[in-house]
């Protein structure tokens, strides 16, 4: 009687052809929650400026708001600050005009956050 310690051909077949199938289904449902996950960093992020900025304005005696052209790096209004996000496109603050500041975050993605 002979006994086989390796594996035969079919099964081997067989493993590679289940693996395929699942590595099939499971691809893209990794791309879309790694596309989620950007796009609720961008929000997160464009409502931690928002408070900071917010923040400072209610706090400052003339009212004012600290614009920024690029608050990815970092954001610092006064005392208050947002921490870098290295996972976004661009962040923006600016003055809507009437002493609320206007944030606008765009994701890796493309997709424009606003606040408020």
């Amino acid at each position: 009687m002979r006994t086989s310690s390796g594996l035969t051909i079919l099964e081997l077949l067989t493993a590679i052809a289940i693996l395929s199938v699942i590595l099939t289904i499971g691809f893209p449902v990794l791309f879309q929650a790694r596309e989620k996950a950007q796009e609720a960093t961008a929000q997160t992020h464009a409502t931690q400026v928002y408070k900071a900025a917010y923040a400072h304005v209610v706090s400052d005696v003339d009212n004012t708001v600290a614009t920024s052209n690029d608050c990815k790096s970092a954001y610092v209004a006064g005392n208050y600050a947002a921490s870098p996000n290295k996972l976004i496109a661009s962040c923006e603050v600016a003055d809507s005009g009437n002493g609320v500041p206007q944030v606008t975050v765009i994701s890796l993605s493309g997709t424009a956050y606003q606040r408020p």
